[in-house]
């Protein structure tokens, strides 16, 4: 996962392996988000770092 889309500098943001997912649902088209459901929480620091703003 990734909390945006691009940096401050306008290149393309990292992702994060954050372990096993199921798929749940995607919607868009181009580009599209989709929605997985992890088999474990997430650690503290990411929940932090991805929660909704």
């Amino acid at each position: 996962m990734r909390a945006q889309k691009k940096d401050s500098k306008g290149v393309a943001s990292p992702f994060t392996y954050c372990g096993r997912a199921t798929f749940q649902s995607w919607k868009g088209d181009a580009p599209i988000t989709v929605k997985w459901r992890l088999e474990n929480l997430l650690p503290d620091h990411l929940f932090v770092q991805f929660r909704k703003r």
